[in-house]
């Protein structure tokens, strides 16, 4: 679709003649076209990115009389840190607020180390999306000499680059990938005094201060990997502040880069949207020749009236139709989930009524944000984004979104957990996910249409498209890590030990499956990771049982055909719906990336394995085997 289809496409459905709406969309429209004003961005070039870095190596100079970054040199950089946290942009460590895992119906601050480089493959982000990998080290230096102030020697900017990668990759080690798909492994709950003792350096308890003078306010404070906080204490402390400052200036790159253009030093920003330059800001990296306008809407997304963008889509797409049918479906899921763990071998009758409790517990999230804002109010929408004001400046625009939602997230802390919110993400995003500290599963709109579901196809389509969705949220609530969360959503063991070792020895059997599976990287084939992808490995397989037995316990004998595929039994269709969603062909380099640190195994791997496990799928093809291979819930 072009441009012209595009903006067509939003008139139609949009009800301009409703003055919210159009003030909205009009606020919506003037940052799409600053984004769009390519003369004017590239007459800006470099400077607003320069300022910013500018201000940064202020607040951290190389040299400076008398000051050190040890621990005792009494220098802490506190004030660095509120900069570039208020911008949204990671120095060392990020500040998040989120659910107190000791108490999820409380929000939290969250502080938590720089787990991946703003380059680097790593867990899935808040967008759910990954970043590409590290630039190449001459990448680095070439964007050193460009930004850095005094404009470095090339000589000095060579040395550099490797210096800040080696950093960069140093600060990303200090936590084994295998423990990154734990979202609270490692997570304690400190006071603020001892989370100024942790780390005197990085000075998180005046950062904290600054963004909420209230100390009572901020209460306990959720830190991951304390220890690794502390270890990236004593490394930062024994480098060079010439190769620290280069660092920060290459997270302001990885951040805010994409929003400059200087066609003389740099590829224009449609050229900036790969790999080497994607943000640590939410928003997904977009293909190197991605046209522009689709770049800018994208920017709106992430970066901007997110919810303002989401009205014309939810209103052409009748979200509100299809959400009554998603709900039903995913009752029917829970029902069934209830109904299996009757015949569950390996659970205790105790086990069984807690996970039966668990799964009555769940909340559900389905299209669109139902508070903070309602995504059905319009006025609601309004006055969500009152106190942001788009103009034709576009980078000043991407600040100004930055600091109004660090504010208005930062304003949380101490508050009622809200689970019915989408927490500032698009609602068109493809996307769903289950939180394991709100025990809640959000089925974004985006999901909600073909190929994964659609009001008018048959139930076995829509079932084994976004049914098998539903299950595999919901069955991660009891995978290797979300057993370790009460029906309350705060970590506890509520498993008695028989049950426990009922359960680890059938993961057992998931790991070895997956380990065998191998996947072609540019060194030749690579095994894939049956430890770091068992999550998700028990979610495919739970999912895709729940939503075959859901499916059949209500079955309509009188279900259509598919026109072209008539030759397929509604039970070989519902699996063919389950399989076409993973159709991919990634790059040997970017499945080499992925290896290394994705919690999801590939996606050929994730068809072949879950379909293994399926005893309904072994039956619908008369394999000659009928019994899975492996096997939890």
């Amino acid at each position: 679709m072009d441009y012209s289809a595009f903006v067509q496409n939003v008139s139609i459905v949009l009800p301009r003649d409703e003055p919210t709406d159009k003030a909205l969309f009009d606020s919506a429209k003037t940052s799409y076209q600053a984004c769009m004003d390519e003369s004017s961005v590239n007459a800006q070039g470099l400077t607003p990115l320069r300022n910013v870095v500018e201000q940064v190596t202020n607040k951290f100079p190389a040299e400076k009389p008398g000051c050190t970054t040890d621990k005792t040199g009494n220098q802490s950089i506190s004030d660095l840190l509120f900069f570039m946290q208020e911008l949204d942009i990671t120095a060392f460590t990020g500040i998040e607020i989120l659910p107190d895992p000791l108490d999820p119906d409380r929000m939290a601050f969250a502080i938590r180390p720089l787990i991946d480089p703003p380059d680097s493959p790593g867990i899935k982000k808040r967008d759910n999306t990954k970043t590409g990998p590290l630039r190449p080290a001459a990448e680095t230096a070439k964007m050193l000499k460009e930004l850095m102030p005094g404009n470095v020697s090339d000589e000095e900017a060579r040395r550099l680059g490797p210096a800040v990668n080696d950093l960069t990759k140093a600060l990303s080690d200090l936590i084994p990938p295998e423990d990154l798909k734990e979202d609270f492994q490692g997570a304690t709950s400190m006071t603020l005094e001892a989370v100024a003792a942790l780390s005197p350096l990085f000075g998180h308890d005046k950062v904290l201060k600054r963004f909420v003078p209230d100390v009572a306010a901020i209460g306990n404070v959720t830190v991951f990997f304390p220890d690794a906080i502390r270890r990236m204490s004593d490394l930062v402390s024994n480098t060079p502040r010439k190769v620290i400052q280069a660092f920060l200036v290459s997270q302001v790159d990885g951040a805010l880069g994409k929003y400059v253009s200087d066609p003389s030093v740099r590829a224009p920003r449609k050229r900036q949207t790969g790999p080497y330059s994607s943000s640590m800001a939410p928003g997904p990296p977009a293909p190197p020749d991605r046209p522009l306008w689709q770049q800018c809407i994208t920017d709106i997304q992430w970066s901007g009236m997110t919810y303002a963008l989401d009205r014309p889509f939810l209103i052409a797409a009748s979200v509100d139709k299809s959400t009554a049918l998603v709900e039903g479906m995913m009752a029917s899921i829970q029902e069934q989930f209830v109904q299996n763990l009757a015949n569950n071998p390996w659970m205790s009758a105790g086990a069984k009524e807690q996970a039966e409790n668990k799964t009555g517990r769940i909340t559900s999230v389905m299209g669109t944000s139902q508070s903070s804002p309602n995504q059905n109010d319009v006025e609601d929408i309004a006055a969500y984004y009152a106190g942001l004001h788009m103009t034709s400046d576009y980078f000043a625009n991407i600040l100004s979104f930055r600091r109004w939602l660090t504010k208005l997230q930062f304003s949380r802390p101490g508050k009622p957990t809200d689970r019915r919110t989408l927490a500032d993400e698009p609602s068109t995003q493809v996307s769903a996910r289950y939180d394991r500290g709100g025990n809640q599963i959000s089925i974004l709109a985006g999901i909600m249409q073909s190929p994964f579901f659609h009001r008018d196809l048959p139930a076995h389509a829509n079932f084994g498209g976004l049914g098998a969705v539903l299950g595999h949220e919901l069955t991660h609530g009891f995978d290797d890590v979300g057993r370790k969360y009460d029906p309350s959503g705060r970590q506890a063991t509520w498993w008695d030990d028989g049950t426990i070792a009922g359960f680890l020895e059938r993961a057992r059997c998931f790991v070895q499956q997956y380990s065998n599976f191998t996947a072609p990287t540019p060194e030749g084939e690579k095994p894939v990771d049956g430890d770091l992808t068992l999550g998700e490995n028990i979610a495919d397989a739970g999912g895709l049982r729940l939503a075959f037995d859901a499916w059949r316990r209500q079955r309509n004998a009188s279900e259509p055909k598919i026109s072209g595929l008539e030759r397929f039994t509604a039970e070989q269709m519902f699996y063919i719906s389950f399989a076409v969603h993973f159709c991919d062909n990634p790059s040997p380099e970017t499945v080499a990336s992925l290896l290394v640190k994705d919690v999801h195994a590939p996606e050929f791997a994730r068809i072949m394995g879950t379909t293994a496990n399926s005893r309904g799928f072994r039956e619908a093809f008369d394999c000659p085997v009928k019994e899975p291979t492996c096997e939890l819930f």
